[in-house]
């Protein structure tokens, strides 16, 4: 079967498209990537998209020790009606990545979306 391969319905089943999330909210690539899992794994790969997740989420944690992540600084109010199809969990964790454009508190971020991810794979186990 064929596949969009510019917009493919996993990334585009809301108003504002993954890629441009990431754009908007000036996130690290590391987040982007964590992101970019959550936001597609009903729709693609389930528990294994969202494993895929932590593994980037854990990378930048230990990035941040060695100072080795972009923070763009960047503020980013996202708006709910732009992300109907993601779940509550997946909206806060998008919520939290939105705040991990700062240094401080980027760990925590990650370490809160760790635990939302250990959440949505518990909902579907």
């Amino acid at each position: 079967m064929s596949e969009d391969i510019v917009n493919p319905k996993r990334y585009t089943q809301n108003k504002l498209e993954c890629w441009d999330f990431w754009l908007k909210a000036g996130l690290d690539p590391l987040i982007a990537s964590a992101v970019k899992y959550v936001w597609r794994y009903k729709y693609k790969n389930g528990i294994e998209d969202l494993r895929k997740a932590k593994v980037f989420l854990e990378k930048a944690i230990k990035e941040a020790f060695k100072h080795n992540v972009h923070h763009s600084m960047k503020v980013y109010l996202i708006v709910r009606s732009e992300m109907e199809s993601l779940s509550d969990l997946q909206y806060t964790f998008m919520l939290l990545a939105t705040r991990s454009t700062g240094t401080h508190p980027y760990v925590t971020n990650c370490e809160d979306m760790i635990g939302l991810v250990d959440d949505m794979i518990k909902e579907i186990s």
